[in-house]
């Protein structure tokens, strides 16, 4: 039987790709998806699976779920990704996802369970394998998942609502791509050292130290960020050089 870990990976896994075909068109509004046999037979995945990945897209705002009937298409965003429509600059961004969530850890400190930790460290561990792989979509989750562990481990229902609220918010479209690199820049043999600090911390109700550590992560994802918005900009006045250069080049002009 797989373990709570493995299962929850596929729900995610099956979740996300869903979401994609429905966002593409493949899925239509109004349009059922296939029959939860089908889905569960095209994703080598168990009939559970399926179940739990259709609740997590009617939760999410995708579609309606008909007892009778089938699982029908009603939106291509999330309920959430409705509700916030401004997208916003990658750095302003992440600058609030730390000031949050180094907050929430001083919270979680004197409030989380064994139970949560136990989440933490299995999140942090996908995020090793999801890396070894080079399986961005899993890293991206895992990585997620983490940090929504540590919003719910605050046991305050608003910094955990906006802490959600926050990881919903898409950066400008000119921006979406720019932390791919980060799942080769995390790695390493020390590269999960900062998340395994915090989790530490918390463990010994430390929450001082896990907002330092937590800061302390989110300031090298910030110089990643930067390195790579630098490396982009350089190669775009490269390219226009470049065509400056084949437009006025005198080369072979008698």
């Amino acid at each position: 039987m797989k373990s709570d870990r493995l299962i929850l990976r596929s729900y995610a896994r099956v979740t996300a790709k869903l979401k994609e075909r429905i966002a593409s068109g493949e899925f239509a509004m109004g349009a059922r998806l296939p029959p939860e046999r089908e889905l569960a037979t095209c994703y080598e995945v168990s009939r559970p699976t399926i179940r739990e990945t259709m609740i997590a897209l009617e939760t999410e705002g995708f579609v309606s779920v008909r007892p009778g009937s089938g699982v029908y298409v009603i939106s291509t965003r999330s309920r959430l990704s409705r509700a916030v429509e401004k997208d916003v600059d990658l750095l302003e961004l992440i600058q609030a996802r730390c000031a949050m969530e180094s907050e929430a850890c001083v919270l979680a400190a004197t409030r989380i369970s064994c139970e949560q930790l136990q989440r933490l460290k299995c999140a942090v561990e996908d995020m090793r394998v999801c890396h070894e792989k080079y399986d961005i979509i899993g890293f991206e989750y895992a990585e997620r998942h983490f940090h929504m562990v540590n919003a719910e481990a605050s046991g305050n229902a608003a910094v955990s609502i906006a802490i959600v609220t926050l990881w919903n918010i898409q950066p400008f479209k000119s921006q979406a791509g720019v932390l791919t690199n980060k799942i080769i820049s995390v790695g390493g043999p020390n590269g999960f050292k900062d998340y395994e600090e915090v989790i530490a911390s918390l463990g010994l109700g430390n929450g001082k130290k896990a907002s330092f550590q937590l800061k302390t992560y989110y300031n090298i994802i910030i110089d990643i960020t930067l390195k790579d918005m630098e490396l982009s900009a350089i190669n775009q006045v490269r390219a226009s050089i470049k065509l400056k250069r084949n437009c006025y080049s005198l080369e072979g002009i008698d």
